[in-house]
């Protein structure tokens, strides 16, 4: 059961900080309170783009193997695929660094992603932190679901 904390927690840190990440990169001006957590996040966002796309896969993974309910197995499906792709575009650069990608499809494929990614940054945060809410939701709701 701790193991199963520990991963929501890990999930949920990921998703709320890399839709926080989106979301303000996309918007620009924000509130105060959204600008701080943006100074906080940005000089990070590499790790967390790095670690998150490594955390991402194991999370998928693990999500796959173990089913508890349909609800919480999509929604852990989406949080983790939502961390993957959400982490790419902060993280590739580091992933570049590490490990040299020679097959050049491998590189087209990952940033035509990364482009689409961001383009889209407002609706994916948006959706992200929706998906952190749920997953919260699942957890501590109070019912199976």
């Amino acid at each position: 059961m701790g193991i199963m904390f520990i991963s929501l927690f890990l999930s949920l840190g990921f998703l709320i900080s890399l839709g926080i990440l989106n979301m303000g990169e996309a918007m620009g001006d924000t509130s105060p309170a959204m600008a701080k957590a943006l100074d906080k996040l940005r000089p990070i966002k590499e790790q967390i783009g790095f670690w998150g796309v490594i955390y991402g896969l194991i999370s998928l993974f693990a999500t796959l193997i173990s089913f508890v309910s349909p609800i919480s197995f999509l929604i852990g499906l989406f949080g983790s695929l939502f961390i993957v792709v959400l982490s790419l575009p902060y993280g590739f650069v580091k992933f570049k660094k590490f490990f040299t990608i020679e097959n050049p499809v491998i590189l087209e494929e990952v940033e035509s992603i990364i482009s689409k990614v961001t383009s889209k940054q407002k609706i994916l945060g948006a959706v992200s932190l929706g998906i952190a809410a749920a997953l919260f939701l699942t957890a501590f709701g109070g019912g199976r679901y």
